[in-house]
């Protein structure tokens, strides 16, 4: 019976040396999580005074820190967009994509670098993404309208046939008024 209450002992020191780990990871994590919050925050203000490469420098410090934060691969994505490194925002946006499918912000900025990139069709497939969550974003519903006609097969040209007048498009409206005959000499 000694034995057995010697192994609950053992047991329950294990337990609580478990439990402060976990406290000690979770106030670790948190920091953590502070940092990059702060690390952000200096990189919005060097992008504000257009320091992209110190706002560059300053997300990814901040990734550094909390490799699962959307924004900071997006806020990240924009500035690299700035520094005309569209293949690497790209990327970026799609790390921030799958970490957060809702945040708008990284398809609006993807849409834009691939535009760079003359990949119109994935930009289109990105601006129609965003009009699913903002219906009414100005940006994406011009910009959605013109590659859709620059991305639409081109129409042939097929003449018509002479006497063919199916497919003339009558272009005055019809009037109410009778037509009168004009006597020509």
């Amino acid at each position: 019976a000694v034995v057995s209450t010697q192994s609950t002992g053992e047991e329950e020191q294990e337990s609580e040396a478990s439990t402060d780990d976990e406290l000690l990871d979770r106030q670790e994590e948190e920091r953590r999580q502070m940092q990059a919050v702060y690390l952000k925050e200096k990189g919005n203000d060097f992008f504000k005074q257009g320091q992209w490469e110190e706002a560059v420098e300053s997300y990814t410090k901040g990734l550094q820190c909390d490799a699962l934060n959307a924004v900071l691969f997006a806020n990240r994505a924009m500035a690299l967009i700035k520094l005309q490194k569209f293949a690497a925002a790209i990327d970026d946006c799609d790390c921030s994509i799958e970490l957060d499918d809702t945040y708008m912000k990284a398809y609006l900025r993807r849409a834009t670098a691939h535009l760079k990139l003359e990949q119109k069709a994935e930009a289109l497939a990105d601006f129609k993404k965003v009009l699913e969550f903002e219906p009414e974003n100005k940006l994406a519903l011009g910009t959605v309208r013109r590659l859709e006609v620059e991305l639409a097969p081109p129409v042939e040209y097929q003449p018509r046939k002479e006497g063919d007048i199916t497919h003339v498009k009558r272009t005055l409206p019809p009037s109410e008024k009778p037509m009168l005959r004009i006597q020509i000499h």
